[in-house]
């Protein structure tokens, strides 16, 4: 990714040397504060999984159906469930042509927010093992679809697996619940 490269390369040199393991506090639900390593290379992956993720929402909803193609694997898996017959995906080909075919020309507008994203590269002492090659995220989501059948504005969440290919992150599943849907008209 070349923009990557050239972001990292502009960070100031204390920053881009860095070495080091750094520590972040998480609250866990228990209310127990857990501390853990993150490197200036997991922050990376972090943010290439958030850019992953925006392109993914800005592509379909401007109908860029080809770039759309290439933020998935190609054996990727896909889900949408709700208050709608469950929709799945089997492929990178089967999800964009099945999405070119329902949604077409049609507005759409989709939102995700407040990302939780876990990388899956393993370390001990807080020394990095391997480079993570895999993640998880879960996406805050809403959505508004103007369809034939219907229109309708819909909140959930994306529940997201991603793997790294050739150095770039591609969406490998994706879990999206529709916990409301509002029907606009239809």
């Amino acid at each position: 990714m070349a923009e990557l490269g050239s972001a990292k390369s502009s960070l100031p040199a204390s920053i881009a040397s860095a070495s080091g393991v750094f520590k972040a506090a998480s609250r866990l639900a228990s209310n127990k504060v857990k501390v853990i390593n993150v490197t200036l290379e997991d922050l990376i992956d972090i943010e290439s999984i958030k850019q992953l993720k925006a392109r993914y929402f800005r592509l379909m909803d401007t109908k860029q159906w080809d770039s759309w193609a290439e933020v998935f694997t190609d054996d990727f898996y896909g889900i949408y469930t709700g208050d709608h017959p469950d929709i799945e995906f089997h492929g990178r080909n089967d999800m964009v042509s099945k999405n070119r075919s329902m949604l077409g020309e049609h507005p759409t507008v989709h939102h995700g927010v407040m990302p939780e994203i876990i990388l899956d590269g393993s370390t001990l002492n807080g020394a990095t093992l391997n480079e993570a090659t895999t993640a998880s995220g879960i996406w805050a989501m809403m959505d508004y679809v103007d369809i034939p059948a219907a229109t309708f504005k819909a909140f959930g969440h994306y529940h997201d697996k991603y793997r790294k290919e050739a150095g770039v992150w591609r969406i490998a599943e994706t879990r999206l619940t529709r916990l409301r849907v509002d029907v606009v008209s239809g």
